[in-house]
């Protein structure tokens, strides 16, 4: 299982990946990446086998999400939430596990009152959209920078200190760090960049010429 396992967690990546615009594959539907990770979670047996499973399948289902509309976009994100869950009670210091989890809840923080007008007015959605606090999602994203730093986690909690409001100092520090982290992937050349351009240009590790790459242009979602 572990084999057959590993390669549809790095069939996941690159599907994500290629959904986000970072790679130069053409993007192919994330539901077959979902459907796939469904069909694991049926046969793994092993624990820790059974939390990669959730996390991947939390992370698909989410970037899905992303693309849809309004009432399927947050139904779905309630339905993500068991695995996020799952993935995190089985991993609980895994960094991409924390991550997850503190993208969940960052993503629920800035949800904006239109859309949850729209959701719950307009489209008379029930449940309305999932709500949560950047307080949570900070504390996350601390603890898997604590567990593993990477440079997408950097990025995302220096952004989640910029929306809390009086934390200027912390997101600076931490847009800092990121600019000092040398990207080995298109992704992190796009992050690179973005975290560049947010601490106005200082300390970052990349050459302007590399920032000015396709994958750098790119929108980070």
């Amino acid at each position: 299982m572990a084999g057959d396992l590993s390669s549809v967690c790095e069939s996941a990546a690159a599907l994500r990946d290629a959904a986000d615009g970072f790679t130069l594959t053409p993007s192919q539907p994330l539901e077959e990446g979902i459907a796939a990770l469904d069909k694991c979670l049926e046969v793994a047996v092993d624990k820790n086998d059974k939390g990669r499973c959730f996390l991947w399948r939390s992370i698909l289902g989410s970037r899905w999400a992303e693309d849809q509309s309004l009432p399927i976009k947050y139904q779905t994100e309630h339905e993500v939430k068991p695995f996020v869950d799952s993935a995190l009670e089985i991993l609980p210091h895994d960094p991409l596990a924390l991550h997850t989890a503190a993208m969940w809840h960052f993503r629920a923080a800035r949800t904006s009152w239109w859309d949850r007008a729209v959701a719950t007015r307009w489209y008379a959605m029930s449940p309305p959209p999932p709500e949560s606090s950047y307080e949570t999602a900070a504390d996350l994203f601390e603890a898997s920078h604590q567990a593993q730093p990477t440079m997408e986690n950097t990025w995302r909690m220096a952004d989640c200190y910029r929306m809390m409001g009086g934390k200027g100092f912390e997101a600076h520090k931490y847009f800092y760090i990121c600019c000092r982290m040398r990207p080995t992937t298109p992704r992190e050349i796009a992050i690179n960049h973005l975290c560049y351009e947010a601490s106005g240009g200082s300390g970052s590790s990349v050459r302007p010429a590399e920032m000015r790459s396709k994958h750098a242009n790119q929108a980070y979602r």
